[in-house]
């Protein structure tokens, strides 16, 4: 007992001491660092100020917007690779302004690429705004440095730093935690890249290697829409409203990145890889865009954007427009007959349990997710499972999870095969963090889900930043667009109905359920036992991952003849790293009080 209590004493000061030191750290002096910066920053423009065009040439993408305000045109980027060629091209072609903002900016070969393109468009005397959230975004402060000094007309913010710094680590992560928890979790999941006021790209894509096909490891299936037209200004106004918020602040005015930029600053420099020389040409290749206009793209009358507010969690939202999920909910509330989702972490909050107990219950759901064997993120898979057995039996949910190597791969990954190519030569782009993959071996990369869409009725798409979880609705801010249209909701549809079918998803249902009396005993003492919020102590799960019998026609989880009909894969096929299994368990097991967070 006495030794327990040292270890709880010295807990405490620990606790105690990160707290302190919080609020130990000496400000920047923000007015002299700001004329230092001014003094330095490169002014020189690579094109005459007078110059109608900033020098850039006319993109197909002009004559899609329709002056009179009354359509928008919308061109799907389901692919990675259409993703990356379409911001280089949007990018390239800018004359006024471009705005980006993103939870996740990598300093890999994708993200360094944008950032040199980005830099030159400035040069040309466009302005470039960039907007990051501070924890996972940009980690070098000596890059972040450079880019201050890179030109005038680019301008770099963060949103919420920690501690006076751009980047957090170890104790000052540690102190952050401890002083400021709530804070610490409030970050900025908005996604968007918008052009001159006419142009935006939103969905769920972050700037990285792995959400642009460059992986050869493991890359994201994501979704976005490129949209031209008169929305595109309200989205605008929405970025502006986080840029000047107390919330969002320079990298100068960081102790790190001011240390850096007290010391020689390297300026900014990038040689893109050869292997990113497709994307350079497609992106700047007319017959590539007028496919893409002519293949993906859909002329529609009924847009809406929302926003979450930047200070989300100490503000109560004005109106629907500024509360992401009370706007999803009451969509998902106005379901005639299906709602079709796609979420790459499926936890339910409470809020959302009690609104699914509240459902039509002839509204079909129909949810395509991540496996454990496909997910970037194991930990909240391992939460999601306790919770499977509700959602299938309580809830009726249909759960399609993605196999990691599906066989449509190369319909979202065209680059497949020049993947296989570059693993085989030793290439990869390591992010920080990164998991070690759970999956057998193979020539090419696996896949994740990452997209964020939900299809109600088929007549309302929403391509949103939410993920559908207990951290969406409460910490991260979010945003998204509502299009109400037939057509595009038909192809969200099908998009999603593809990802589900069983060559690229197993079907996660209940197991049979055995002796009858038994079997009820077994499941209501596992349902029980999900519930608690630390330890789960009942061994059996009731659910596990299925896949359709040769020959068999597909039928709901809970039909009749399911068991008859599909074959039994166990909770995590193709999960082949024995402590990917075991951490996953334990997590599950010990730590249901973190679903908050998830």
């Amino acid at each position: 007992m006495q030794l327990s209590r040292r270890m709880l004493s010295a807990i405490l000061a620990l606790m105690v001491t990160a707290a302190l030191s919080a609020c130990g750290v000496t400000p920047v002096d923000r007015a002299a660092m700001d004329v230092s910066v001014a003094q330095r920053q490169n002014a020189q423009l690579d094109c005459p100020e007078a110059h109608p065009q900033r020098c850039a040439p006319t993109s197909g993408l002009a004559g899609l917007v329709d002056d009179s305000g009354d359509t928008q045109h919308v061109i799907t980027l389901s692919r990675g690779s259409d993703a990356l060629a379409a911001r280089l091209h949007m990018i390239r072609t800018a004359r006024s302004h471009i705005l980006l903002q993103n939870y996740i900016f990598s300093d890999d070969e994708a993200g360094m690429l944008l950032l040199a393109e980005l830099v030159a468009a400035a040069r040309r005397g466009v302005q470039v705004h960039v907007l990051v959230d501070a924890l996972l975004s940009l980690p070098d402060p000596a890059l972040q440095a450079s880019l201050e000094l890179a030109h005038e007309g680019f301008a770099l913010r963060l949103y919420n730093p920690m501690r006076e710094h751009a980047m957090v680590r170890g104790g000052d992560a540690i102190a952050a935690l401890t002083c400021c928890f709530r804070r610490f979790n409030h970050r900025m999941h908005n996604k968007l890249f918008a052009v001159d006021g006419r142009h935006v790209i939103l969905g769920g894509r972050n700037t990285a290697a792995r959400y642009f096909d460059l992986d050869t490891r493991m890359n994201f299936i994501d979704f976005e829409i490129l949209v031209s037209g008169h929305v595109v200004e309200e989205v605008e106004r929405g970025f502006f409203r986080y840029w000047h918020h107390e919330l969002t602040r320079s990298p100068r005015h960081t102790v790190d990145v001011a240390a850096a930029l007290d010391a020689d600053v390297a300026p900014l420099s990038v040689i893109p890889a050869t292997r990113l020389n497709f994307a350079l040409a497609q992106a700047m290749d007319e017959r590539w865009l007028d496919a893409l206009i002519r293949d993906a793209g859909f002329r529609v009358s009924d847009v809406t954007y929302f926003n979450d507010p930047p200070d989300k969690i100490h503000v109560a939202p004005q109106d629907l427009a500024e509360d992401s999920t009370g706007q999803l909910r009451a969509l998902m509330a106005d379901a005639r007959h299906s709602v079709t989702l796609q979420s790459p972490y499926l936890v339910m909050s409470r809020d959302f349990e009690r609104f699914l107990r509240q459902r039509d219950p002839a509204v079909r759901w129909r949810i395509s997710t991540n496996s454990l064997a496909a997910t970037d993120a194991f930990p909240v898979y391992a939460i999601s499972r306790r919770q499977r057995q509700r959602m299938v039996a309580r809830h009726g949910l249909e759960i399609h999870e993605i196999r990691p190597f599906p066989e449509d791969m190369t319909d979202w990954v065209p680059r497949y095969d020049a993947l296989i190519e570059e693993k085989a030569m030793g290439l990869s782009s390591l992010m920080a963090g990164d998991p070690q993959s759970p999956v057998r071996e193979m020539p090419g990369p696996r896949v994740s889900v990452h997209a964020k869409v939900l299809v109600i009725d088929e007549e309302i798409a929403v391509i949103t930043s939410h993920n559908f979880d207990p951290r969406s609705e409460v910490y991260n801010t979010e945003n998204g667009l509502i299009i109400r249209d037939g057509a595009f909701a038909a192809a969200m549809t099908a998009l999603l109905e593809q990802m589900m079918r069983d060559e690229n998803s197993w079907l996660h249902a209940e197991k049979p359920r055995g002796i009858p009396v038994l079997g009820s005993i077994n499941r209501t003492l596992a349902r029980g036992s999900r519930r608690m919020p630390t330890l789960d102590v009942w061994p059996a799960h009731m659910t596990q991952n299925y896949s359709l019998r040769a020959g068999a026609d597909p039928v709901p989880p809970l039909h009749p003849a399911f068991h008859e009909r599909y074959e039994p894969e166990g909770e995590f096929p193709e999960v082949v790293l024995g402590k990917r299994r075991r951490h996953t368990a334990i997590i599950s097991r010990m730590f249901g009080f973190l679903r908050p967070l998830m």
